[in-house]
């Protein structure tokens, strides 16, 4: 399979050149390729150098990129130039909402597990490892507080139960009177 890829420099005054890597029989390879040519163009830019526009070929036992061949204009690209973007300015208020929008994400549940429920590390991993576990130890704890009591018993008996049956896990409701029976 052959790949081609980008790497464009922006120099003095935002000018930019772009190099082709191509040629590559492994993706990897193009990852590898892409790092070494920007550093490549930033050595360059930073000595006062052009980056010249060329075709460059990714030598994988050297880890190098050759020149294969040089390019003039943009039509030797074959390829439409890209439009003069200006940057995305994003004013941090606006970041801010949309982070406090999103829902809690896995490892910050983890880390409020530990602390809110003085579990282990281990347990919060489990316990958080699907949003149904969450919900578990969540609604089971509401009722019963003893959070590390809770937390090896839905990791132990409820989990080898409801594996054993082939069962999802169950609605607090079901787990309400489920616990009850079990712990009067």
């Amino acid at each position: 399979m052959r790949r081609q890829c980008f790497s464009p420099a922006r120099g003095p005054a935002g000018i930019r050149d772009k190099s082709r890597i191509e040629e590559h029989e492994l993706f990897p390879a193009c990852g590898k390729a892409l790092e070494y040519e920007i550093k490549r163009q930033i050595a360059l830019l930073e000595d006062g150098e052009k980056v010249v526009q060329e075709t460059r070929l990714w030598d994988v036992d050297q880890g190098i990129t050759i020149s294969m061949r040089g390019k003039e204009e943009a039509h030797d690209y074959r390829y439409f130039p890209d439009p003069d973007l200006v940057p995305l300015r994003v004013e941090e208020k606006w970041v801010e909402e949309i982070r406090a929008s999103l829902p809690e994400l896995p490892d910050e549940k983890k880390e409020r597990f530990v602390r809110q429920y003085q579990i282990p590390e281990y347990d919060a991993e489990i316990l958080t490892s699907t949003k149904a576990m969450g919900f578990t130890m969540r609604n089971v704890s509401a009722f019963f507080p003893e959070p590390k009591t809770v937390s090896n018993w839905v990791m132990g008996d409820l989990l080898r139960e409801l594996k054993r049956d082939e069962r999802k896990l169950i609605s607090a409701l079901s787990l309400r009177n489920i616990w009850q029976r079990c712990f009067r």
